[in-house]
């Protein structure tokens, strides 16, 4: 009888050792895993572009060009504006590269890539024939969805409804276009919609004078496309303190500047294929004498 009184208890104790380490393990189970907070999208490192189409090598003309970086900050154009300054200056920098290539390729010596034209050297300037000075002016049209300022608040939690601020869930778009990112709220984010257009001039100077002598413009195809802003996400909270929506804080990540190089990625080989054929050697040395005369005149 004691035997018997023994085991059954011990069958009891198993048992209830059983369901209660079961009971840990489904609440193990369920309970949610933490979750690596997602990565913000980054700015490209550097804005650089190349083109591959200046390969030949004609036998020197006996023309000398001081070559100026493409001038961009014109007070209209949108490349004046910090937001594109990185952009701006990685495309003059790749552009005053390419222009000198398509120039040596043509057999004219070259000074330069210089930054402006105030920073070519005297000396360059007295021995130049010409001074090739390009500028490129874009504009940009911006709009974002709902046309509203990123102020407002985003409504609603995982599945419109409200949540507990410690909660990681995402949240639905509210009416002013922030949206929280595929339903993980570290970050909203800011659809934005762009239209460029704008035009590359292609100058010819007198260098000692700057006095233009030459222009060609080529007008880039207008072009529409899609990008975001991100922001952090500020919880709004009732008084009850259960998030009810989110508000867009400090901007994280701006996609417009990145936006801007992805088009740049087209037009770049029609830019620098024009350019080739645009600077006509026989053309230029066509204006020796004009370039002459100015200096003559001007006592140089």
């Amino acid at each position: 009888m004691n035997t018997s009184s023994a085991h059954l208890r011990d069958e009891r104790g198993w048992r209830t050792a059983f369901f209660i380490f079961t009971g840990v393990v489904c609440l193990a189970c369920a309970a949610p895993q933490p979750r690596e907070p997602r990565p913000v999208p980054q700015s490209r490192d550097t804005y650089e572009f190349h083109w591959n189409g200046g390969q030949d090598q004609a036998p020197s003309v006996g023309l000398t060009v001081a070559v100026v970086r493409p001038h961009y900050a014109d007070q209209d154009s949108a490349l004046s504006e910090p937001g594109y300054r990185k952009f701006a200056k990685g495309f003059a920098k790749s552009a005053g590269v390419d222009l000198d290539k398509v120039l040596v390729g043509k057999g004219c010596r070259v000074s330069g890539p210089h930054e402006s034209w105030d920073d070519i050297t005297y000396p360059d300037k007295q021995s130049a024939d010409l001074a090739l000075t390009p500028k490129i002016f874009l504009t940009t049209v911006v709009k974002y969805d709902r046309d509203r300022s990123p102020g407002g608040a985003v409504s609603g939690g995982r599945g419109g409804k409200a949540s507990r601020a410690s909660s990681s869930g995402g949240s639905r778009a509210g009416n002013d276009g922030i949206v929280p990112n595929d339903g993980a709220v570290d970050w909203v984010e800011r659809p934005v919609f762009m239209s460029v257009q704008g035009f590359v001039a292609f100058e010819l100077r007198e260098p000692l004078s700057n006095q233009k002598l030459w222009v060609k413009k080529l007008e880039l195809e207008p072009e529409d496309t899609r990008t975001i802003e991100c922001y952090e996400a500020e919880p709004i909270l009732n008084s009850e303190g259960w998030t009810t929506g989110y508000r867009a804080g400090k901007l994280l990540y701006d996609g417009k500047q990145d936006a801007l190089a992805d088009l740049m990625e087209k037009w770049y080989p029609e830019i620098m294929s024009k350019a080739r054929t645009y600077l006509n050697t026989e053309e230029m040395l066509n204006m020796k004498p004009q370039v002459e005369e100015i200096r003559k005149n001007k006592r140089y």
